[in-house]
């Protein structure tokens, strides 16, 4: 039944976030003197309506989507024929100037944009009341510990980091993205700060050592023991005894938490280590043998929390464009081939089951739920505001795309080339969501 709730949840998120993105397009054409149609809330029959001004209201069944449709958007024929086709099957006169089509380019593009510019509005909205009351992550370096990279570097608390990895840092997101990207450099990540207003130069150079693992990710309860939360393929030389929810209470007689696990385990050095867990009600003992793992030190790139209020405004735009920055870096690593496509994309049935996963979670409170909520939820509006001004037939983007092209010619490219397109957008998109749906899968069978 919580499932079922955590999946409604995310449905409704969804769809507030393509009704905030129509809204968009509809207010903007409203004040731009577009005829519009209808605005619909939700797909399918339709269980209430009403009409104002001309406009049909719906609110329609299933709980997904949000759409509005302009009057003379899509064409029947090519210009030089008859009329543009609304809904219902009426063909107005081809000269009304408030039908879609005729109206400026310029007036065209801006309804055209104002969705895409909602998404990203709104969830930059988000972010500054999330971070008006929460704080948020600044790139400025909060502790410096020894025995890390930054420390071997000579950094100190209070720097300002202001390139990494040869990119500009503006926020904490740009900060993790360029470490991310920037993958294990064992010749070392560049980073420059400021400090007392000079720039230092450094090199964060990380140090290998060998440490036994067993194959398992963890996190902390709030009783400060370790919840097996993820099982690596070669857990136990490819026969995993550990089960996802396993609490760790002992490696052998001692008493374990995150800070001394690895050290507990050192000692058996590949040979099967005595583990107690606390699975399904009660306590028992399973053997796990450890496997030897170069890794190196940690970055030590601790950064400081601000709770600035005023700060925090201009600070959310910051994040939104390093944001939407991360997007533009994504595609091109997963062009490069530097990234995997099932790294990189996620389709609706992940992103529901991502969204759903935190409602469902039962190791953290409703308060706290609901501001990871509210952060997935901003995060997922920029992307979606972003990824509508890509260029692919049928999205936002391709519309601009073409309008610019109509521009630069003085006229509009043909019904019947501008059909071609969408067919093309339209199997593209099919291929786009199949692919996504397939990862999506592969993600929650794993899982």
């Amino acid at each position: 039944m919580e499932r079922l709730v955590g999946i409604i949840i995310a449905l409704l998120a969804l769809s507030i976030m393509m009704l905030i993105h129509e809204l968009g397009h509809f207010i903007v054409g409203r004040k731009l003197g577009f005829k519009i149609d209808e605005l619909m809330i939700f797909m399918g029959p339709v269980v209430w309506q009403t009409e104002r001004k001309g406009i049909r209201y719906t609110l329609r069944l299933f709980p997904i989507g949000a759409a509005v449709q302009f009057a003379g958007e899509y064409e029947q024929a090519d210009e030089s024929e008859a009329g543009l086709a609304v809904a219902g099957g009426v063909t107005p006169p081809p000269k009304d100037p408030a039908l879609f089509m005729n109206r400026p380019k310029r007036y065209r593009a801006a309804v055209l944009a104002a969705g895409s510019l909602a998404n990203i509005l709104s969830g930059i909205l988000i972010f500054f009341l999330l971070f008006a009351t929460t704080g948020y992550t600044i790139p400025v370096l909060n502790t410096v510990e020894a025995g890390t990279q930054a420390a071997d570097a000579g950094l100190q608390a209070g720097d300002e980091i202001i390139r990494l990895a040869g990119e500009r840092i503006y926020t904490s997101a740009d900060a993790s993205l360029a470490l991310y990207f920037a993958g294990s450099d064992s010749d070392g990540i560049s980073i420059t700060v400021r400090r007392d207003g000079q720039e230092i130069e450094a090199l964060l150079t990380p140090v290998l050592s060998t440490v036994y693992q067993v194959g398992i990710s963890t996190q902390t309860t709030t009783d400060g023991r370790l919840e097996v939360v993820e099982i690596s393929s070669w857990q136990n030389g490819g026969d995993p005894v550990f089960e996802e929810g396993d609490i760790i209470l002992k490696v052998g007689d001692t008493e374990v938490t995150l800070d001394n696990f690895a050290t507990e385990l050192a000692p058996y050095q590949g040979a099967a280590a005595p583990i107690t867990v606390f699975r399904q009600g009660q306590e028992q003992v399973i053997y796990s043998t450890s496997k030897a793992v170069a890794t190196a030190n940690s970055t030590g790139l601790a950064l400081t929390v601000s709770h600035n209020v005023l700060r925090a405004l201009p600070y959310s735009f910051q994040y939104g464009w390093s944001t939407i920055r991360g997007s533009f870096q994504a595609i091109g690593a997963l062009i490069s081939g530097k990234i995997a496509a099932s790294d990189a994309l996620s389709g609706p049935v992940g992103i529901v089951s991502m969204i759903s996963d935190v409602v469902v979670e039962s190791r953290i409170n409703w308060g706290e739920k609901f501001l990871e909520l509210l952060n997935m939820i901003a995060l997922i509006s920029l992307s979606l505001g972003f990824t509508n001004l890509l260029p692919i037939p049928l999205l936002d983007g391709n519309h601009l795309l073409l309008l610019a092209v109509e521009a630069i010619r003085g006229k509009a490219l043909s019904a019947k080339v501008r059909n071609v397109i969408s067919a093309i957008g339209l199997v593209i998109i099919i291929f786009l969501f199949a692919y996504g749906l397939y990862l999506d899968i592969g993600r929650i069978l794993q899982g």
